[in-house]
Formats: C-alpha cells, structure tokens, sequence
C-alpha cells in the first residue's frame, strides 16, 4: 500500500508540474494549495477527498483556470520536501488550505485570508 501511495503521490505531483506549464503566468489563474503532514489522519482525509473534487473539476470546462498543488511540510517528525514553503507560508496546522490569485504582473496573493478556527 505504501508503495501505491507514493506512486499516486508521483503522479499526482507530474500532472500539477504540467497544469503549472500549461499555465504559467496566467492573469486570472487560482491556486488552490493544501499543506499536510504525513501523520495526519484529516489530512489524509482531505487528500481524497481533494481528489475527487479535483477530478470533477477537469471534467466540466470552466471560465477561469485552477491549479491544484499540495506541498508535505513534515514526514513523521522529520522535516518534509516540502518544509520550507510551509514555513514561509506560515502554516503550523494541518491540513491547512490556501486559495491563491495570480495578477497580470505576474504577482501572487492569497484571495480569501482564512481566519477561522481550525477543527
């Protein structure tokens, strides 16, 4: 199983690097960031469920574009390959998703700040 999960997770990681290329630099582009650790059951949770979202999505042709990325801040207790984006991002809670807007100057900032509790 272990195996099959991290070939998933190789997968899913080549198709964001192609949506990425595809649409780089896109005024109007979202993307929808989910930062999870290894060890956390929600996180595990949401990952499926992302998945299925995110295979609807690509079914039904929408007016804006959106790229789906997931970043893995820790493995266990040891930092992930993701960890320095997730510090940056100042994320310390898992999952924790973000919903970013990329403008025509090739800028990036977060569309809806969360400032609810986590749950």
């Amino acid at each position: 199983q272990e195996a099959l999960d991290r070939a998933q997770e190789a997968a899913a990681e080549a198709a964001i690097r192609a949506q990425r290329h595809a649409l780089a630099g896109t005024a109007g582009e979202f993307e929808l960031v989910t930062y999870s650790s290894t060890g956390c059951v929600h996180c595990s949770d949401w990952d499926r469920e992302l998945q299925t979202a995110q295979a609807e999505w690509w079914k039904v042709e929408h007016p804006g574009h959106v790229v789906f990325d997931h970043k893995i801040c820790w493995v266990g207790r040891d930092p992930g390959p993701n960890f320095g984006e997730c510090t940056d991002a100042k994320v310390d809670e898992f999952p924790t998703v973000s919903l970013f807007h990329h403008d025509s100057a090739g800028g990036r900032e977060e569309a809806i700040p969360f400032s609810g509790p986590h749950t």
